[in-house]
């Protein structure tokens, strides 16, 4: 499956109540800038929604490490106790 990135500036707003014309089932991930960031952690939340629902209501903060040269996610908080 493809990963398109859009900008947020780019991307429609279900606020406005504009007709959608999405002719594909997508789903939509929104990123923060990084809560906190160093070189071996990552901070920051994410939000998930789809080209049917069109509210960004799935949040969630994930926890990611550096291991090696790639990042990966150690904890994925979504259920809203976040110790």
């Amino acid at each position: 499956q493809n990963i398109v990135f859009i900008k947020r500036e780019n991307f429609q707003n279900p606020g406005k109540y504009e007709e959608f014309d999405f002719k594909d089932y997508l789903n939509i991930f929104s990123f923060s800038e990084p809560i906190y960031y160093d070189k071996k952690y990552a901070v920051f939340t994410k939000i998930k929604t789809d080209t049917n629902d069109k509210t960004f209501a799935d949040t969630s903060i994930l926890i990611m490490e550096k291991k090696g040269s790639k990042w990966e996610v150690i904890k994925d908080v979504g259920d809203g106790i976040y110790n």
